[in-house]
């Protein structure tokens, strides 16, 4: 009987070595480079459009050219006078006047409709093809009534719920028509 223990403890023994082998292997490395952790984001308002770059004001108030290339990806909306845009550069800036920027990628995510209902925290908004919860600051909220048409800025995040739910950075009401 105690060969047989014995025999089974080195059996138990074996199979947690290779079971050890299998799992202390080190883990993967995922390559990273020095472009990935160097990005940087600017917001900005969009003052002028020129076919090779858009002058911004950023949330600094400070004047930049945001220089485009073929390479540069733009998301959402197609970008122009007074819209809101996110920028993802490089980190590297001119000291030029005005200061130039490269852009990577140029996100410009807005969602235009009526107000259904204010809320404490935002309002309702019907973009015509769905109902939005829009969550903003109080300060962004004066002036804004139901059934009044806006532009609503935000960082291209929108929840799956229902309603889906976006952060307005910039809500801009239309004129009455």
């Amino acid at each position: 009987m105690t060969k047989f223990i014995a025999i089974l403890s080195v059996i138990a023994i074996a199979l947690l070595g290779l079971f050890a082998n299998v799992t202390a292997q080190p883990p993967v490395e995922v390559e990273t480079t020095e472009d990935v952790e160097n990005i940087f984001e600017m917001t900005g308002i969009i003052l002028e459009i020129a076919p090779d770059h858009y002058l911004i004001e950023n949330t600094d108030g400070q004047q930049v050219q945001v220089n485009i290339y073929d390479e540069t990806i733009v998301e959402g909306e197609t970008p122009a006078v007074g819209a809101l845009i996110h920028v993802l550069y490089n980190g590297m800036m001119t000291r030029s006047l005005p200061p130039q920027i490269n852009a990577l990628r140029i996100g410009c995510y807005a969602r235009t409709g009526a107000i259904v209902e204010l809320t404490e925290n935002g309002f309702t908004l019907d973009d015509g093809m769905e109902i939005i919860q829009v969550n903003a600051l109080a300060e962004q909220l004066v002036g804004l009534e139901p059934g009044s048409q806006v532009t609503v800025y935000f960082n291209g995040a929108m929840t799956m719920s229902l309603p889906a739910q976006i952060g307005a950075e910039l809500i801009v009401p239309h004129a009455a028509e």
